[in-house]
């Protein structure tokens, strides 16, 4: 897997069209789309705004593996072949579903009925509510995201100084 397809990886796995990923990360629909394809290698501020959003490392970005300098712990390279094979996984399971349904479903859709399948299969209990807190918190931006979870945190703080523990 290239870099570009890493970006397309990373960017399907969160639901994202071009234009939405774009946007977050700082460069132009476009200039997603050639890095994408392979025709154009995406700047170190791309590739930094790409590992910040994503929360993926630049090793991992430009070389598909962590470099021997920074080496991680079991854990983290665990959860990064695990991530690896769930991103080709997502990516193949578009391409099938598209090709299968000969429709024109969007990358966004796709992901939010992978999600309801995967939380139905898995067992996982969500409430409506929480589904729709999550799918509010998905469209709004990395600044706005950040704001969300320093107030969020502030408030648990609260809440554990007014419930005194026993």
């Amino acid at each position: 897997m290239n870099i570009g397809e890493r970006f397309k990886c990373l960017r399907n796995s969160k639901g994202l069209s071009q234009r939405e990923f774009a946007q977050e990360i700082g460069i132009s629909q476009g200039t997603l789309s050639d890095i994408e394809k392979g025709k154009f290698k995406p700047s170190i501020e791309t590739i930094s705004a790409v590992s910040n959003y994503c929360g993926v490392s630049t090793d991992w970005l430009i070389k598909g593996d962590y470099s021997s300098s920074s080496r991680p712990s079991f854990w983290e390279q665990l959860d990064e072949e695990v991530d690896k094979i769930l991103l080709d996984l997502l990516v193949s399971t578009e391409e099938k579903i598209r090709n299968k349904l000969n429709s024109k479903i969007t990358t966004k859709e796709l992901t939010e009925s992978m999600n309801r399948r995967l939380v139905s299969l898995l067992n996982l209990s969500i409430t409506p509510e929480e589904n729709e807190v999550l799918t509010m918190y998905k469209s709004i931006s990395r600044r706005e995201k950040d704001e969300i979870l320093l107030l969020m945190k502030h408030k648990n703080n609260l809440l554990n100084i007014e419930r005194p523990s026993s």
